[in-house]
């Protein structure tokens, strides 16, 4: 009998249901985890342009199953040096590389009096294989420029 004194319904709930029903759900919320998830990784991290260093390739980043990726950086200036480029690459096969050069990513550059910034630039994945390459310009000892990149891919 149920609460109200009626028998319950033929065909009703039963633990058995109740533990399909969970199960199915539980497996609707992996897939949706699934199709959102999010990967990020750094680049270019911390990297000090001078006169040491003036051009930096990171490391191959795995685009494959993910459609968008969101640029994030750090950029300090100490001093004047003039211009830093930040250059977005993709690859099918990951030996030939080509720059992006749609929207912003077709001239991403700072100039030292723009001053320290931190921003995120967002653009479509193109390729199974990116890399951020960078190049300062007019750096020495004593100006330069600190950039830290991240990049996060989204599915």
């Amino acid at each position: 009998m149920t609460d109200f004194g009626v028998r319950g319904a033929v065909g009703g709930a039963t633990e058995a249901k109740q533990d399909t029903q969970i199960t199915t759900e539980e497996a609707i919320q992996a897939a949706v985890e699934a199709l959102t998830k999010q990967v990020g990784s750094t680049p270019v991290d911390a990297q000090v342009f001078d006169n040491v260093q003036t051009t930096y390739t990171s490391a191959e980043i795995d685009c494959s199953g993910y459609r968008n990726f969101l640029l994030r950086l750090r950029l300090s200036v100490t001093l004047a040096p003039t211009t830093i480029q930040i250059i977005v690459q993709f690859s099918q096969d990951g030996t030939t590389y080509e720059n992006y050069v749609r929207g912003p990513f077709g001239s991403l550059m700072y100039e030292d009096t723009a001053g320290s910034k931190n921003e995120c630039i967002e653009g479509p994945v193109l390729g199974a294989k990116m890399k951020i390459y960078v190049v300062a310009v007019g750096t020495d000892a004593t100006n330069k420029f600190t950039l830290t990149s991240k990049v996060v891919l989204t599915r």
